[in-house]
């Protein structure tokens, strides 16, 4: 089983969460990404044209390190690092095949 938000639908929540921080007078974001599947890049662009006074910006953090020194397979989407992070962050999460 899985959960999936189409593009669409994560423009939408990201632009309502934008709309209550301009208003509020905060006009920074981070999207802290951890999920291979998540491409947040061109709604970046697409709410900067929105709402010029706001920097808004995203770390895809797996790619701050070379993945490949500790696995053996690089992947990028719900691959061995993600499980790892999970089981470290979070284990009783984890579904165990044991």
């Amino acid at each position: 089983m899985d959960i999936n938000l189409n593009p669409s639908t994560q423009l939408a929540i990201l632009k309502d969460i934008v709309t209550v921080l301009n208003s509020q007078g905060i006009y920074k974001l981070l999207i802290f990404n951890g999920h291979g599947g998540n491409n947040f890049k061109p709604l970046v662009r697409e709410l900067g044209l929105q709402f010029p006074n706001m920097f808004i910006s995203f770390c895809f953090f797996p790619q701050m390190f070379d993945k490949i020194v500790f696995f053996k397979e690089e992947g990028d989407h719900a691959d061995v690092m993600e499980t790892s992070l999970m089981l470290y962050l979070k284990s009783d999460l984890i579904l165990s095949k044991m």
